[in-house]
C-alpha cells in the first residue's frame, strides 16, 4: 500500500485502519482443518438455488404479480400496473437520475416532485380517485385516511 499516493485519501486511511483492527481480532488455529459453511442452507453446502434464494431474504412476499396477471384488464394496463409495482415507471426522479431531460414537477397538482409514490398514494388528485373508488366499491380500506405509510410502492 503506497501511503504517498495522491489517490491515497484520508478516509481510505481510516477505513484500513478499521480493517486492520477487525483483523487482528482473527485468531487462527493452528493444526487444525479450515472449514467452509455456507450459512444460507441447512446443510451447510452451497447450491446455486441456495445463493437464488438468498437473495430474496428479508423481502416482502406478495401475490401482487398474480393479481395483476390474472385480471381481466387490456395487456396495457396490467403491463403498466406490474411495472408501477416494479418501481419502474419513468417518472421525473428516474428520469433525472440517468441524466435525462425531464420536468420535476407532478403535472396534475403542479406542487410536489413527481414520483411514483406521489403520483399513486400522494397527490391530491389522485387521493381523489381513491375516495371516489373507495366509496364507489363500498370498500374503506381504500381511502388514503385509511393507508399506512410506505416508502415505496413494494410495500403495498
Amino acid at each position: 500500500m503506497d501511503l504517498l499516493h495522491p489517490s491515497f485519501s484520508a478516509q481510505l486511511f481510516v477505513e484500513f485502519v478499521q480493517l486492520w483492527k477487525i483483523v487482528q481480532q482473527v485468531n487462527l488455529r493452528l493444526h487444525s482443518q479450515d472449514e467452509i459453511a455456507w450459512m444460507f442452507s441447512e446443510s451447510g453446502q452451497f447450491s446455486t438455488s441456495s445463493a437464488y434464494h438468498a437473495q430474496f431474504l428479508r423481502m416482502i412476499s406478495t401475490n401482487l404479480n398474480e393479481i395483476i396477471w390474472s385480471a381481466w384488464a387490456p395487456p396495457k394496463c396490467k403491463f403498466f400496473s406490474w411495472l408501477a409495482v416494479q418501481d419502474r415507471i419513468w417518472t421525473a426522479d428516474r428520469l433525472h437520475a440517468r441524466g435525462w431531460p425531464h420536468n420535476p414537477v407532478c403535472v396534475l397538482c403542479r406542487r410536489a416532485p413527481e414520483t411514483g409514490m406521489h403520483l399513486f398514494t400522494e397527490c391530491r388528485f389522485t387521493r381523489r380517485i381513491w375516495v371516489d373508488i373507495s366509496t364507489w366499491l363500498g370498500e374503506p380500506s381504500l381511502l388514503p385516511i385509511n393507508w399506512k405509510q410506505t416508502a415505496s410502492v413494494h410495500e403495498w
